[in-house]
C-alpha cells in the first residue's frame, strides 16, 4: 500500500488536479476525466490505476 502521509504535497497537487478536472468550465465526459486524472498520478500509481481502468473498459 502506498503511504500518502509522507507525500502531503503530492496529495494536495492531486486534489487540485481533481478540482480542475471537475470544474464546470471544463465539462469533460467521464472517460476523459478519468484519463486526465490518471495522467496526473505518480508513475507507480499511474500504472495501477490504468490497469484497473483498462479491465473495467472505461
Amino acid at each position: 500500500a502506498y503511504d500518502f502521509r509522507n507525500h502531503f504535497g503530492y496529495v494536495c497537487a492531486l486534489q487540485e488536479l481533481y478540482r480542475r478536472i471537475e470544474a464546470p468550465a471544463f465539462n469533460y465526459p467521464a472517460a476523459m476525466k478519468a484519463r486526465r486524472l490518471v495522467n496526473g498520478l505518480l508513475p507507480e500509481l499511474h500504472l495501477m490505476v490504468k490497469r484497473s481502468l483498462t479491465t473495467r473498459n472505461i
